[in-house]
C-alpha cells in the first residue's frame, strides 16, 4: 500500500476557525498553538500502529471522537472519498466542549473539501453507527477509554464491535499507560486515579445521585484493556518478527493533557466539589480523596519549585484482529 504523508501542521490548521463572532485573533492563535501539539501527538499515535499505509484506503470507525481531533489524522490517513472513509462517532451533545463545542468545532471541520471523507455522528447511542448498512475495516479508540462510564460498557462496547455484521477487522487502541516513568509524570497519574475514585464514589452513592464533574470515570492500564479486548473477542495482532503489536511511548513534552488534568484535580475547588453533600459512606471517603487532592498539589507544588513542569504520562498504543 501506498504511504499518504500526514503533516501534522497541515492537519492542525483544517481545525482552526476564521476570525469572526466569539473567535478572536487572541482565541484563534491559542487554539491553533494547542491543536498542533495536539495533532503531533495523534500522528504519532498512527505510527506506532503502523502508520498511515495502515488505513490508506480504509473504512473507519471512530468511537469517542471528541472535537474531532484524531478524525482529521484518521480522514488524512484513509484518502480521499474515493478510497477511504472515517464515521467518527460520539454519544456527548453538541453542546459539549469549551471554548468550542463539539458542534462549532465539527462545523469547521466539516466545511472544508479536505475532509469531504469525514462524517461526524454525535448525541446518539451506538447503535446508529453500527448497522447492517455500514461497513467498516477499522475501529479506533483514541484517549477515550477512561470516559467510559464502567469497565462492564467498555467490554460491551467491544464486544459489539468484535461481533459486527458486516465484520471490523481491526481494533486500534491508545490510552495512556497509567505509570509514571520519570517524576514530571506523577502528578497526572495521581489527578486521573482520584477522578476514577471520585467516579466510582458517586456510582455507590446513591443517596446524592449526582454525577461527578470530571471527565474521567474508568481508568484501565494496558493489562486490563487487553483482558477486556480478549474477553470480547478480539486478539493482539503478531508483527513480522513475532512480537505483539502494541507499543508504549513517551509523548512530546509539550504535549498538555497531564497538566490540564492535574491542574484540575490540584486546584482547591476541586477539593470542595469533592466534599459537597451526601450519605455518611461518602462522607467517610473524603479524607482518602482530599489525600489524592493533597498528593496531586504537593507533586505540582514540587515540580514548580524546581522549574519543572507537569508531564502527560506514557501513552500505550496496540492493534488487535477479530478472533476467527
Amino acid at each position: 500500500m501506498s504511504s499518504i504523508e500526514l503533516d501534522a501542521e497541515a492537519i492542525s490548521a483544517l481545525h482552526i476557525p476564521a476570525v469572526g463572532g466569539k473567535i478572536t485573533e487572541k482565541l484563534r492563535d491559542g487554539l491553533a498553538k494547542v491543536q498542533r501539539v495536539q495533532t503531533r501527538h495523534r500522528v504519532n499515535i498512527v505510527d506506532h500502529w503502523g502508520g498511515s499505509q495502515f488505513f490508506n484506503g480504509a473504512k473507519v470507525l471512530e468511537i469517542g471522537c471528541g472535537q474531532g481531533d484524531m478524525s482529521t489524522v484518521i480522514a488524512t490517513a484513509v484518502g480521499s472519498a474515493g478510497a477511504g472513509q472515517i464515521t467518527a462517532w460520539d454519544p456527548a451533545p453538541g453542546s459539549y466542549g469549551a471554548p468550542l463545542t463539539m458542534s462549532e468545532a465539527h462545523e469547521t471541520l466539516t466545511s472544508n473539501k479536505e475532509l469531504d471523507n469525514l462524517k461526524f455522528v454525535i448525541d446518539s447511542p451506538i447503535d446508529t453507527v453500527l448497522t447492517s448498512e455500514a461497513s467498516y475495516t477499522h475501529a479506533v479508540l483514541v484517549h477515550s477509554l477512561y470516559y467510559f462510564e464502567s469497565e462492564a460498557v467498555l467490554l460491551e462496547t467491544f464486544r459489539r464491535l468484535a461481533t459486527n455484521t458486516p465484520a471490523i477487522k481491526y481494533l486500534c487502541l491508545a490510552e495512556y499507560a497509567l505509570r509514571a516513568d520519570i517524576v514530571e509524570q506523577v502528578p497526572h497519574l495521581l489527578s486521573v486515579l482520584a477522578q476514577a475514585a471520585v467516579h466510582a464514589l458517586h456510582s455507590d452513592d446513591k443517596a446524592t445521585n449526582k454525577s461527578p464533574s470530571s471527565n474521567v470515570r474508568t481508568v484501565v492500564g494496558p493489562g486490563r484493556i487487553i483482558e477486556l479486548a480478549t474477553e470480547a473477542g478480539w486478539k493482539l495482532c503478531t508483527k513480522d518478527d513475532g512480537s505483539s503489536h502494541e507499543a508504549t511511548f513517551t509523548p512530546d513534552a509539550d504535549l498538555q493533557d497531564g497538566s490540564w488534568e492535574a491542574q484540575t484535580v490540584g486546584d482547591k475547588s476541586w477539593e470542595l466539589d469533592i466534599r459537597g453533600e451526601g450519605n455518611q459512606t461518602r462522607k467517610s471517603a473524603a479524607s482518602a480523596l482530599e489525600a489524592f487532592q493533597n498528593s496531586t498539589a504537593t507533586s505540582l507544588t514540587s515540580l514548580r519549585a524546581t522549574s519543572r513542569k507537569t508531564a502527560t504520562m506514557p501513552v500505550w498504543c496496540a492493534v488487535f484482529e477479530r478472533k476467527s
